[in-house]
């Protein structure tokens, strides 16, 4: 899970999101873009994201789908699969945007939000 932190090595960043939460070395903080998770989240919006922890129900998370691409929803588990993998959808708050099921997509999940931060006045 760590290729998240890359391109930016420990202290590389452009810019840095200062936080008093207890997180892992590999915690990184991103910006939303996109409408897919509005009307919790807005463009601009940024987050802090612990790879180290494990989603539960209703947490938000990055994850990666399968054209290497980051994808930011909320998490829903659905059950284990004939093969005993865990099976999850992903789901987008704005209801114009489509929901990832693991079964049918390759989908991996990056880390879980533990932080939002909102402009309130653009």
């Amino acid at each position: 899970m760590t290729e998240t932190v890359v391109p930016f090595p420990p202290g590389g960043a452009y810019e840095y999101l200062l936080t008093d939460l207890e997180l892992s070395e590999h915690a990184f903080g991103l910006e939303v873009e996109g409408r897919s998770m509005e009307p919790k989240f807005y463009e601009g919006d940024r987050l802090i994201v612990d790879p180290a922890l494990s989603p539960r129900p209703g947490d938000f998370v990055i994850a990666k789908n399968g054209h290497e691409e980051a994808t930011f929803k909320k998490y829903r588990p659905r059950g284990i699969n004939a093969a005993g993998q865990d099976v999850f959808e992903l789901v987008p708050l704005n209801p114009d945007y489509a929901t990832i099921n693991s079964e049918n997509e390759p989908v991996r999940i990056i880390g879980v939000v533990v932080e939002h931060r909102q402009v309130l006045r653009r």
